[in-house]
């Protein structure tokens, strides 16, 4: 990028205003992709001038991190966007005030919503520059658009880009007869790395749908039945099952797919090892790429978990075998290394007491701007900000799993008084994941929060009338974890520019609780519901050992304090005069 700036110089002159404004976006995001107050550092480390290796930096940057608005980043983006056309980096195509004309022009008209055409427009001159008439364009030439994307321009993403004009040409073809009706649909890029239910015969699914239906209603007078599972442990316990058997069928043991009839093809002694041996060379690359020597990995141990139930408490193996079984299971342990070094460097960023307000009053000002969004009679982006900063409302003041977040329903866990006021929140324990009921009264500024988004808010979210669910999905039912995940580390990432995900709210629950009780996991394990003091012990020691530390330097800096107070006073007091005998 310093390459470029050198050109735009020799070509305009350093006291040229548009080159003063163009140096100005540079050195303002680098300084954000770098994230240095000190802006002639921050160009010193420079910038790639090559759209593939500068487009993860925008991606990843956080301007309010510097206290940059949205306006000016988007401006700067949009300088340095020009300063790469000039100098042959980023496609002269790729400018969006290009008007279409002809066919395409025609064709452009017949999108009814701007929501349509922001997709659209782009792909269709794509089209134009190309050649390519309306009616014979085809996937090739989608994925040629998404190349292009990808090496020409600084579209931050760009599969998504393509998503979304797929969406779009689809739902145009169904609504409009005169839209070409040819089909754009790319192959799924999904690679799977586990069989279906399919691959196998049609006992071993039957077998495996009534173990999950035995997890969830044990037989109360069979010794080995256990307790009932909550239903994400069943779920767990279905796709361990699935990945066992594909660890088998891929190990050396020449198994084939006929033959894995039941659950009981998966608890032989051969087969456990086999499968186990499997998990264990595919974990390799990944604990690598971590810098880690080979160990167990925690889906290793967690199949092996599964399996050992399954042979106990279904197929009911002979005791000697389910000995074996276990002694193998024990040795599966995994490296026990508590909180990642990726979540420890997210909650240094609220280390701090102002990092914690800031984040605990986002909310709240979400909450204003949406209601002033909405005064504006913005019904798109009103109702999800409003739905977005409810979500992590709740998680910042009761932090529950993302799961149990996205499941709450109006009927089912909203409880409220004889008066009709919102008051409680309760997941009966077979919804959650350790099979532990969740009750917490809510507060009044948080139930107040809740009954204007029923009233303001909600009626105008897509698919809220087909389900009571309280984050409704586009086509009913509840939403996807990883939607409202995206829009919390969003709206958090753009007003704080601070990384978060929406486990993070639970950490850094155990963090503040900790800090408060002086290192005492005891009112954390409650807080976050684990049934087993070791969990949180092995997930949080660590944060309460930092606790230990800082107090720790606390008692050395007073005990220094006050020695070198006493110091002083020594050197001040009078020396004795010595008197003659």
């Amino acid at each position: 990028m310093l390459g470029c700036l050198a050109w735009l110089s020799g070509q305009l002159g350093e006291q040229d205003p548009e080159f003063k404004a163009i140096r100005g976006a540079v050195t303002t995001i680098a300084a954000v992709i770098h994230r240095m107050e000190d802006r002639r550092r921050a160009i010193a480390k420079g910038l790639p001038s090559d759209p593939v290796l500068l487009r993860p930096l925008l991606a990843e940057a956080l301007p309010a991190a510097l206290k940059i608005s949205a306006s000016r980043w988007s401006n700067a983006k949009s300088l340095i966007k020009a300063l790469l056309m000039a100098t042959g980096w980023v496609s002269a195509n790729a400018r969006g005030w290009v008007r279409l004309s002809g066919t395409w022009g025609d064709t452009l008209e017949l999108v009814p919503t701007d929501e349509l055409k922001l997709p659209l427009r782009p792909f269709l001159r794509f089209c134009e520059h190309g050649g390519i008439p309306p009616a014979d364009v085809s996937v090739g030439d989608l994925l040629a658009y998404e190349r292009w994307l990808t090496n020409e321009t600084l579209d931050l993403n760009p599969r998504k880009t393509v998503r979304q004009v797929q969406a779009a040409w689809r739902r145009l073809g169904k609504a409009s007869p005169q839209w070409p009706q040819q089909d754009i649909t790319t192959p799924s890029r999904v690679v799977r790395k586990t069989l279906m239910f399919a691959d196998f015969p049609p006992s071993f699914e039957a077998d495996v749908l009534a173990f999950m239906a035995s997890l969830r209603a044990p037989d109360p007078l069979d010794p080995n039945a256990g307790r009932p599972m909550a239903e994400n442990s069943v779920q767990h316990a279905r796709r361990n099952l699935l990945r066992a058997a594909t660890c088998l069928i891929r190990s050396g043991v020449p198994v084939p797919t006929e033959s894995v009839t039941g659950i009981a093809s998966l608890v032989t002694p051969v087969a456990f090892k086999a499968i186990l041996m499997v998990r264990f060379e595919e974990g390799k690359p990944s604990l690598a790429a971590a810098g880690e020597t080979a160990q167990w990995t925690k889906v290793a141990e967690s199949i092996a978990a599964t399996l050992v139930t399954a042979a106990r408490r279904w197929a009911k193996v002979p005791p000697d075998v389910l000995q074996q079984l276990c002694s193998t299971r024990s040795m599966v342990v995994p490296r026990r290394g508590g909180l990642t070094n990726r979540v420890q460097d997210r909650l240094a960023e609220f280390a701090t007491d102002e990092d914690r307000n800031e984040l605990f009053e986002l909310p709240w000002r979400a909450f204003d701007e949406a209601d002033r969004l909405l005064r504006k009679k913005d019904f798109r982006l009103a109702p999800k900000l409003h739905e977005t900063a409810l979500a992590l409302a709740i998680l910042l003041q009761h932090p529950m799993r993302i799961g149990n977040l996205m499941s709450l329903d109006l009927e089912r866990h909203f409880l409220r008084d004889r008066r009709g006021r919102l008051t409680q929140i309760a997941i009966p324990a077979t919804e959650v994941k350790n099979n532990t009921s969740i009750r917490f009264e809510l507060s009044p500024d948080l139930a107040a929060g809740f009954e204007r988004h029923f009233t303001a808010f909600r009626p105008h979210i897509q698919g809220q009338a087909a389900t009571t669910a309280l984050f409704p999905g586009l086509k009913g039912g509840p939403r996807r974890r990883a939607a409202m995940g995206e829009h919390l580390r969003r709206l958090v990432g753009e007003q704080l520019g601070k990384h978060f995900h929406a486990h993070l709210a639970r950490h850094l629950a155990v963090d503040i609780v900790v800090e408060a009780t002086g290192g005492d996991l005891r009112p954390a394990q409650q807080l976050v519901g684990h049934r087993d003091r070791r969990s949180t012990e092995r997930a949080y020691g660590s944060r309460a050992t930092l606790v230990a530390n800082r107090r720790y330097q606390e008692i050395v800096r007073e005990q220094a304090n006050r020695a070198a107070t006493k110091n002083v006073r020594k050197s001040a007091a009078p020396k004795p005069r010595n008197r003659r005998k």
